[in-house]
């Protein structure tokens, strides 16, 4: 399962694959409504996918048409073919997909999320994206690596702000992102009279798929104060 989460009572499912969904136990809890998107729901024993208002947000496939599948994308009472619950890599196990499942290649790449449950990149192929929590045919995301562009930054007196920068090196596939914040630890100061400079207010900084540029941290100085090494950590 990739995503699942609740607001104001219902869950929301988006490229999971889900075995059965009830409204009274297992995923949905006590949760009348679910929403989902691009997952797989596959038929089970009791002889039904689907139990309770199941509301689609497209390209989802259910073994024999009980959820009521009818967005753009929907496969109504269609065998998804998907593999047992085995290990293909990740730290979870998933449901592979079978060359014959209609799952392969069927979401347009403008809605498919950048990574799998394995951290597999979703959009290196051709076409579009599998619908489930498994990618075909892909690979673990070339991601990359955050880091300083430098280890120390040398300010002046009339500087007034120094720029600390953010790389992201060794690849661009998929969302990544990296919180920071000023932990006052250092020998410059930002919360007394005598304040070297103006204290940074926490942030995350963020890369979308598919972008590697630099990132900037700004430190804007309050008083004139003698030449000072700043080590970014």
């Amino acid at each position: 399962m990739l995503d699942q989460w609740s607001s104001s009572g219902t869950y929301f499912f988006q490229g999971c694959s889900l075995d059965y969904l009830n409204k009274n136990r297992g995923y949905f809890g006590r949760s009348p409504i679910s929403a989902v998107d691009y997952s797989q729901t596959r038929q089970t024993p009791s002889g039904r996918s689907c139990s309770g208002k199941v509301t689609s947000l497209g390209y989802n496939p259910d073994a024999d048409g009980s959820c009521v599948l009818n967005e753009a994308g929907d496969l109504s009472a269609v065998e998804p073919y998907v593999g047992q619950l085995v290990d293909n890599g990740g730290d979870t196990q998933t449901h592979g997909l079978r060359l014959e499942s209609p799952a392969v290649g069927a979401v347009p790449f403008e809605r498919c999320p950048d990574l799998d449950q394995r951290y597999h990149y979703r959009k290196a192929g051709s076409g579009g994206c599998d619908i489930g929590a498994f990618e075909d045919d892909s690979r673990r995301a070339k991601s990359g690596v955050l880091s300083f562009a430098a280890k120390e930054y040398f300010a002046q007196e009339a500087d007034v702000v120094v720029k600390i920068i953010v790389s992201c090196q060794g690849g661009s596939e998929g969302a990544v992102s990296v919180a920071y914040f000023d932990t006052g630890a250092g020998t410059a100061r930002y919360y007394s009279a005598l304040a070297d400079y103006q204290q940074i207010v926490a942030g995350v900084l963020q890369w979308s798929d598919g972008d590697s540029s630099d990132r900037e941290i700004i430190f804007t100085f309050l008083l004139t104060r003698v030449k000072s090494a700043m080590k970014p950590s």
